[in-house]
């Protein structure tokens, strides 16, 4: 059983947090234990952001390339419940590039922030590049924030419509 920076109790037969539709056992946990490693930019990308959701600084400096980002990373995300990623677009990336581009919107609610929570999101274009087979992060790019779907599932996890959800 693995605890969320919400203290909510989440286990391996969970859906993984990346939004994968796959059990977390079988998606990101074992990327994150570091029994294997991502196959694909778009793979680095979802389990880290699962490493954001169970606050796992780790496994985010072993993935980016070039820096050890973790106090800065801690800082960042220290009030923030991670809620749900979407990936928007992927530009190369596969098993066969060499590098690729991930542009994707990650959802979160403050800790500190009185319910009603406010949903917030985090868009970003991230750049990887794989050396010795290995995916890593090499730098991301902040971007304008997207309006979340109105008829679609909220990014909260709510199970609620959006506009009956954090919309209101």
């Amino acid at each position: 059983m693995i605890t969320t920076q919400n203290n909510q109790q989440f286990t391996a037969q969970d859906a993984c947090p990346c939004e994968s539709g796959k059990p977390f056992k079988q998606c990101c946990e074992p990327l994150l234990e570091g029994r294997s490693n991502a196959d694909t930019a778009s793979a680095l990308m979802r389990s880290r952001f699962c490493a954001f959701v169970f606050q796992r600084w780790d496994y985010l400096s072993r993935t980016a390339l070039n820096s050890d980002p973790n106090e800065e990373i801690q800082q960042y995300s220290a009030d923030k419940i991670w809620c749900s990623l979407k990936i928007l677009k992927t530009k190369k990336g596969s098993e066969k590039d060499t590098s690729g581009e991930v542009e994707f919107v990650a959802f979160y609610q403050r800790q500190q922030e009185s319910a009603p929570k406010t949903l917030r999101q985090h868009h970003e274009h991230s750049h990887f590049q794989k050396i010795d087979g290995l995916w890593y992060f090499t730098q991301g790019l902040a971007m304008d924030d997207i309006k979340p779907d109105r008829n679609g599932n909220c990014p909260c996890g709510s199970g609620k419509k959006y506009k009956k959800c954090c919309a209101q």
